[in-house]
């Protein structure tokens, strides 16, 4: 059974919840109607026991909707305060830049050294060691060669003991004389990484010799200040005033 309502002066906007609200009404007026209550009276006990309708639209509206129009009076009071005090708002907007730019900054770095796989096969199996002294407050400390051979000797834990040291070198011979970030490594760090150049070979054992020069190409330097020759291998170029022969290119 559908029952009337009386017509309202005025309509809400928003027919899905007055859809909603009538049902509601029209069930609880059959129940009572089923029960034996006369029609008009099962009306008006119906709307007695729903509550007051326009309060419940209203809450109803503040769930259903988005306070945009509170935001909007907030975002504009916030305006006019920051153009009523420009030193404020340049020192706000100045915070507020160095927060969102350090926090981008933590992230990256998070992500580039926790979050992101290291680019080698079985790279969870990758341990970086760092020699500390203990002597005064704690503090790392570079590794000496001597010492990196002694302890790769003693090595019981390890399947392969590697060492690399970040070094910068002038590369002259090529044209104009540049600077170059590189490493100093020990033999067996294509091997450790399992890492095939491509070109030429990695490193050997007997290079280790003081006195042996030889080095491996980047990828980029050899596209970019080689030509991507590739009979680059066996070439000598000079870094530092030294001749380096050049076995290989990393991929």
């Amino acid at each position: 059974m559908k029952w009337p309502f009386p017509s309202r002066a005025r309509r809400s906007a928003d027919p899905d919840l007055d859809e909603e609200i009538e049902q509601h009404l029209a069930e609880k007026i059959d129940e009572l109607v089923a029960q034996g209550v006369p029609a008009d009276e099962a009306i008006w006990r119906a709307r007695r026991d729903f509550g007051n309708v326009m309060l419940l639209k209203e809450r109803s509206r503040d769930v259903w909707r988005p306070r945009l129009h509170g935001l909007w009076c907030d975002v504009r009071y916030a305006l006019r305060f920051l153009r009523r005090s420009p030193t404020f708002a340049a020192a706000s907007i100045l915070t507020l830049a160095l927060g969102v730019g350090a926090n981008a900054a933590v992230f990256s770095l998070l992500n580039a050294v926790v979050f992101r796989a290291l680019p080698f096969p079985e790279s969870d199996r990758l341990v970086s060691v760092q020699l500390r002294d203990t002597r005064g407050a704690p503090h790392p400390t570079r590794l000496s060669y001597p010492t990196f051979f002694d302890l790769r000797q003693a090595n019981t834990l390890f399947e392969h003991f590697v060492c690399y040291r970040d070094e910068a070198f002038t590369l002259t011979g090529q044209g104009s004389a540049i600077r170059l970030a590189g490493e100093i490594v020990s033999w067996d760090l294509f091997a450790v990484l399992r890492v095939t150049p491509a070109l030429g070979r990695g490193f050997v054992a007997t290079e280790e010799r003081p006195g042996t020069r030889v080095a491996v190409l980047s990828h980029e330097l050899w596209s970019g200040q080689f030509g991507a020759d590739q009979s680059v291998v066996g070439k000598t170029m000079t870094l530092d005033g030294d001749p380096y022969v050049i076995v290989g290119v990393a991929p």
